[in-house]
């Protein structure tokens, strides 16, 4: 079985096609990430383009991912959807592990993963997580000073 940090590394290596579902920060990052490694990407948002735009930092946004060649659709419908056959899935936190997109994309297949995954997956350097609830910022900025 191949490791998670193989099939990233695949990934890339390949230039496999991938699939960037919901247009937050994180999926802005990883759309552009993925780019920059020259992986083809495609993103999806369920904003309409107008939605999008008016969004902070939305115009910006929108630029960044056109000028660095991710193909960009807007309120995709399951047709839309159907017609791309990325290797990859990378899901937004704000996108529901239920939503229908998703499950297309398990219904065939499809891997599906996040973006801290694929950032932790390919980093050759230490890391430290902090999660919970209360006192990330404290706990991030203790370690922060400390290491």
């Amino acid at each position: 079985m191949t490791s998670l940090r193989e099939y990233f590394a695949q990934i890339v290596r390949e230039k496999s096609p991938t699939a960037v579902l919901g247009l937050g920060m994180s999926g802005v990052q990883a759309a552009l990430f993925l780019r920059r490694c020259g992986v083809p990407v495609t993103a999806y948002d369920d904003a309409t383009r107008e939605q999008f735009l008016g969004r902070a930092n939305g115009t910006q946004n929108l630029t960044e991912l056109e000028d660095a060649g991710v193909s960009v659709c807007f309120a995709p419908s399951q047709s839309d959807f159907s017609s791309y056959h990325p290797q990859l899935g990378l899901i937004s936190p704000g996108v529901p592990f239920d939503a229908w997109h998703v499950q297309l994309l398990r219904d065939n297949g499809v891997p599906v993963s996040n973006d801290l995954e694929l950032g932790l997956a390919l980093t050759e350097r230490p890391y430290v997580l902090v999660t919970g609830s209360n006192g990330k910022t404290t706990t991030s900025c203790l370690l922060h000073h400390i290491l």
